[in-house]
C-alpha cells in the first residue's frame, strides 16, 4: 500500500542448528597446552646440569701415572736448554746427557706395554736423575731453561744408539736366562747343545730388533 512510508523487509530468522552431543562433548573438555619445541641438545645438556658444566673424569692411578710421565717431557727439553748454558759445571752437563740419551731413546729399559712396570723407569729413574741434575745446577740456569723450553719448544731427534744398546743388554739377559736353564735343569742332550741353542737365540732377537727397527725407520711417507 502506497502511502508514503517506507517499508523494510527483514530476513527471515533461520532455526539454530542443534549441537551433536559429540560436538558439546569436545567443546566442554579442556583443550591441552602447547608444549614449546624441543631446546637444542647443548642447552637441554646445560639445563639438566643447572646450568654448570660437567666435572673432568677423575683419572685412575694408571691414567695418572701416565700423565705424569707425559709431564716430564717438558723437563726434559729444559734440562737440554740448561745443558749448553755456559755457566752449567761438567758433573750436570754429563747428568743431562745421560737424561737425554735415555729420554730420547725410542727403546725403554723396560717396555711400555708391560703395565705399571713399563713407567717405571720414567717415573722413578728419570725424575732422580732429574732433580740431581736440577740440584747441581747454578742458581737460576734451570728457570731461564724452562723459560725457553716454553718458548722455543722444539722435538730432538731420536737416540738408536742407546735403543740398540738397550737391546744387548736385554738380548745378554736372556742368553744368561737360558744358560742358567740347560746347566741347572737341562739333561745331557741339551747341555750338548747348549752353544747352538745360545746362538740361535741370538739369531732370532737380532732379526726381531731389525723387523723393529725397520717398522720405526722405513714407515715414511712416499
Amino acid at each position: 500500500m502506497a502511502d508514503g512510508s517506507c517499508t523494510t523487509h527483514e530476513a527471515p530468522l533461520q532455526p539454530a542448528t542443534p549441537a551433536s552431543p559429540g560436538n558439546a562433548l569436545a567443546a566442554a573438555m579442556p583443550r591441552p597446552p602447547t608444549q614449546p619445541p624441543p631446546p637444542p641438545a647443548d642447552a637441554a645438556i646445560g639445563e639438566s646440569s643447572g646450568g654448570e658444566q660437567q666435572p673432568p673424569r677423575k683419572l685412575t692411578l694408571y691414567g695418572r701415572l701416565k700423565k705424569a710421565a707425559k709431564d716430564l717431557k717438558h723437563e726434559v727439553l729444559a734440562i737440554y736448554y740448561a745443558m749448553h748454558d755456559p755457566r752449567t759445571p761438567w758433573l750436570p752437563k754429563a747428568i743431562a746427557f745421560v737424561i737425554l740419551a735415555y729420554a730420547l731413546s725410542p727403546l725403554d729399559l723396560i717396555p711400555d706395554f708391560i703395565p705399571i712396570l713399563g713407567i717405571i723407569d720414567d717415573l722413578i729413574l728419570l725424575p732422580a736423575l732429574l732433580w740431581l741434575a736440577i740440584w747441581l745446577l747454578p742458581h737460576g740456569v734451570m728457570d731461564e731453561a724452562r723459560q725457553r723450553a716454553h718458548v722455543e719448544p722444539f722435538r730432538p731427534g731420536r737416540n738408536w744408539l742407546v735403543a740398540t744398546f738397550i737391546a744387548g743388554m736385554w738380548v745378554a739377559c736372556l742368553e744368561w736366562l737360558l744358560w742358567f736353564l740347560i746347566n741347572r735343569y737341562g739333561n745331557a742332550v741339551l747341555r750338548q747343545y747348549q752353544l747352538e741353542a745360545m746362538v740361535g737365540l741370538g739369531v732370532v732377537c737380532a732379526i726381531a730388533f731389525w723387523v723393529w727397527l725397520a717398522g720405526k725407520l722405513v714407515l715414511l711417507p712416499c
